[in-house]
């Protein structure tokens, strides 16, 4: 039996077709989204992390989790994330007039009039939806997610590298290529 070439580069094109579309479906942003809700190591940049959603409601949130398991923060008045929480300055304007902090499962969030604005993972045991594993270091994310679009800060042996365009930020507290935190945002682009 006899396989001509033009028959063997058609089977290829299917297959990589077949690919191409499982991948675009296993990414798509409302299979995203599904699968937030159900994984609580899958990080979204822009979307959510610890199976939360940005926008979400926070009522609902805390009957589900319990409300014994949240530590609450409410300033007096609103409270800007960069600017009041991590004490740097950046074109990026998160404000928020609660903090809910869980530390069972290692995260806080910014909730502003009722919802989750911002979600801060203080683990590194996540793994983004580009496949990129925070435990493989600071190093490695800034490889992935690339220079371009990031806004570096340093401030002694404290690192900070926002990709404001994509929703989120990674921390590096003693500069030794680790991740010590992340905060996922709503993009913000154009700004």
């Amino acid at each position: 039996m006899r396989i001509s070439l033009q028959f063997l580069l058609s089977i290829i094109a299917l297959l990589c077709s077949l690919s191409i579309g499982i991948d675009s479906d296993l990414y798509g942003e409302a299979d995203v989204e599904s699968k937030i809700r159900t994984d609580d190591v899958l990080i979204a940049p822009g979307i959510g992390s610890h199976s939360i959603l940005l926008g979400e409601p926070i009522d609902p949130l805390i009957r589900r989790e319990g409300r014994d398991k949240f530590k609450i923060s409410q300033p007096a008045a609103q409270g800007e994330l960069f600017k009041d929480v991590f004490h740097v300055t950046i074109n990026i304007k998160i404000v928020f007039d609660a903090l809910y902090y869980n530390d069972s499962n290692n995260y806080a969030l910014c909730v502003c009039r009722g919802s989750v604005v911002a979600i801060i993972g203080l683990i590194d045991t996540g793994i983004t939806t580009e496949g990129v594993s925070l435990k493989s270091g600071i190093n490695n994310f800034i490889f992935n997610y690339g220079n371009t679009n990031v806004t570096r800060m340093q401030g002694g042996s404290h690192g900070m590298y926002v990709y404001r365009e994509k929703g989120i930020a990674v921390v590096d507290d003693d500069m030794n290529d680790s991740i010590d935190l992340y905060i996922v945002f709503s993009p913000q682009i154009g700004r």
